[in-house]
């Protein structure tokens, strides 16, 4: 018995058919494109993890699943966790300033209600701890998101409903956290 011949279409069969698959491609990548929504930047305050604790999570072969390591501009290792003080939708307004006694650039951060009390008693129990500011940028993978600290301080007094922070390495730098923080305030 011979064996069945394999069904070959023909060449105006095949483009029909890879017509039909671009057709339904793009249909599909237009719907999500309408579903999903881009991951946005923002801007987020986190616990900084420093002692012994801290020096065995660099040294450790794995970093521990609550706790990133971060890099200060001069190298040096901050550990800090993954669950935020507060994030971008605490933020009401931004604006960025220069300090009139350093002429150092800040950003003056105004807190929602909800923003200021999750600040509030953070600080309130961590005078003397540090927090680090991360700049979340959106980005293509599993990840959504270039973390980058821009910096990592220690808390001299408790934070209320408005606070600035300072350090940062330019005006520009100050300005777009302030309009990323504005435009994410602006969204429903």
């Amino acid at each position: 018995m011979q064996a069945p011949k394999p069904f070959r279409p023909s060449l105006r069969t095949r483009l029909h058919l890879l017509l039909l698959a671009v057709v339904a491609t793009t249909s599909l990548l237009s719907a999500c494109h309408h579903t999903v929504k881009p991951a946005r930047q923002t801007l987020g305050m986190f616990p900084v993890v420093d002692g012994a604790r801290a020096r065995r999570i660099t040294h450790a072969d794995s970093v521990p699943e609550n706790y990133r390591i971060m890099h200060e501009p001069n190298g040096a290792p901050v550990v800090i966790t993954t669950t935020p003080i507060i994030e971008g939708r605490d933020v009401s307004h931004a604006a960025a300033t220069i300090d009139n006694y350093s002429g150092e650039p800040t950003l003056a951060i105004t807190l929602t209600s909800e923003g200021a009390e999750k600040m509030r008693a953070y600080t309130v129990a961590h005078v003397g701890d540090r927090i680090a500011t991360v700049w979340l940028r959106p980005t293509p993978g599993a990840d959504n998101h270039q973390r980058v600290l821009i910096q990592a301080f220690t808390i001299q007094s408790v934070f209320g409903k408005h606070f600035m922070t300072s350090g940062l390495d330019s005006i520009g730098t100050a300005r777009k956290l302030a309009d990323a923080l504005n435009k994410q305030a602006q969204e429903p």
